[in-house]
């Protein structure tokens, strides 16, 4: 760990984070395309992240997923403590690895609760994982892997692989540069006010590879409408028919009835009142029937909902 908390010179510092912040979520560069991939995704994940975690206890859950921020490596580090778990992932086509890092406070809980106690009154005050614990840990990663990889497809062909658990922070540190991390947090919400945080740790360079397989669908309300085109279309709709039918009655009978009709026979229908207007296959409207101008007529008394008129 001595590795992990020797700090560069104040001057050489600065510069890098003064070079973190200007290459990464600053209006002016990657802001505008990474920041809302980073919120979106996470965004889906939470509701991933309670379908994995839910089971492990018998209490109700709800996950928030939190503002994202960046932070250097060595700053991370440093506020982590000496010892954290963190389960690795692979994303391809991005390249380099996430890890989500998961707390003393939670594992302990989780063990606690999977044994027969509350993950509320959890006293475990543990500094290092027990086989127990890394147990659990591999069993919480297999359950998040397919989230996570479920959340980031929805943004382009994007796929999740494990690769791997530790307890060792320098597994973190990718070559041994001090380089910047995307920390997307998530709060971990328990009945009797009892919550946990949990962060995924993105290098930046990992998200900044995956930029061209995104596939972000624009907003349509944002698309400007072509006047003309505009003007093809409804002419042409102008020519679209529809078949329009109306049912007066639907008498049933039995098969003895129905074989023994004959012309001349009439067959008793109920007055005419709330009859379907359908319009292909679907009703449109309820009306009844009368006459105009000497012919057969159909008021409409009300459109259905979910109708095209709608």
């Amino acid at each position: 760990m001595a590795a992990a908390q020797e700090k560069a010179p104040d001057n050489a510092a600065g510069s890098m984070r003064d070079d973190a912040s200007h290459s990464f979520l600053t209006r002016n560069s990657d802001e505008a395309d990474i920041t809302p991939i980073i919120r979106r995704t996470a965004k889906r994940l939470a509701g991933g992240l309670r379908m994995a975690l839910q089971p492990l206890t018998s209490e109700k859950l709800n996950v928030t997923a939190e503002p994202p921020r960046t932070e250097l490596q060595a700053d991370w580090l440093e506020a982590q403590g000496a010892s954290m778990g963190l389960a690795f992932f692979q994303l391809p086509p991005m390249k380099g690895r996430a890890a989500l890092r998961l707390p003393h406070d939670f594992i302990a809980a989780l063990v606690d609760a999977f044994f027969g106690g509350s993950i509320g009154r959890s006293k475990s005050k543990k500094n290092s994982y027990s086989s127990t614990d890394m147990r659990l840990m591999h069993r919480i990663a297999s359950a998040i892997g397919p989230q996570l990889g479920a959340a980031w497809a929805e943004t382009g062909p994007f796929r999740c692989l494990a690769a791997g658990l530790t307890d060792d922070p320098d597994e973190i540190r990718p070559n041994g540069v001090n380089t910047a991390f995307v920390i997307q947090p998530f709060t971990l919400s328990y009945a009797g006010d009892t919550s946990f945080s949990i962060e995924i740790v993105y290098p930046v360079e990992m998200i900044k590879s995956a930029r061209e397989e995104w596939s972000v669908v624009p907003d349509v309300a944002t698309i400007p409408l072509d006047p003309q085109w505009h003007e093809d279309l409804g002419a042409a709709l102008s020519e679209v028919y529809l078949p329009v039918r109306s049912v007066l009655a639907r008498p049933t009978m039995t098969l003895p009835e129905l074989a023994n009709l004959k012309p001349g026979d009439i067959i008793p229908i109920p007055p005419a009142r709330n009859l379907p207007l359908i319009v292909g296959d679907r009703p449109f409207a309820r009306g009844s029937l009368g006459e105009q101008n000497g012919l057969a007529a159909f008021r409409i008394d009300y459109i259905e909902k979910g109708s095209i008129h709608e």
